[in-house]
């Protein structure tokens, strides 16, 4: 096989590794949100921004939301457990300053805490993407064709 070919595979299997890791991790974190208490919060400040200024770009939402654990004070910008902080409308209500949410926080470290708790589907779609680039990765070299030599 050729040097092309095992660094294509390679690179496969690379990306496929970091994104399934990222799912995994995502979805160990939002299954383990499942069982954290909540709390009543404050959203301080809620903020959509377009990529380019273009809003047929795809938004990103930023929401900074307090809360109070055993009499003490917290604040917290995550959403769910993704990388893009996830999006900020639940049930088609867009989070506004002022308005009042629910918090899961966790109870060995009170600080750690999200609104949306639970796994998102996003990531086990990810995690699947992820083991399809490593299986192909792995296996890829049946797949892709052979250069022909100019033996005649």
């Amino acid at each position: 096989m050729s040097k092309f070919k095992i660094a294509f595979l390679l690179i496969f299997c690379l990306l496929g590794g970091l994104t399934s890791l990222t799912g995994i991790i995502a979805i160990w974190k939002g299954s383990a949100s499942t069982d954290w208490p909540h709390v009543e919060g404050w959203v301080l400040a809620a903020e959509t921004s377009y990529a380019g200024g273009s809003v047929q770009t795809r938004p990103t939402h930023k929401v900074k939301y307090s809360y109070t654990v055993n009499g003490q004070y917290f604040t917290g910008e995550r959403i769910a457990f993704q990388f893009d902080r996830g999006n900020v409308s639940k049930n088609g209500m867009f989070y506004a300053a002022g308005h009042q949410v629910s918090v899961f926080y966790n109870p060995v470290e009170p600080s750690d805490s999200v609104l949306l708790n639970g796994i998102q589907p996003y990531y086990l779609f990810i995690t699947g993407l992820g083991i399809a680039f490593i299986a192909f990765g792995c296996f890829g070299q049946r797949y892709i064709p052979r250069r022909k030599s100019n033996d005649s």
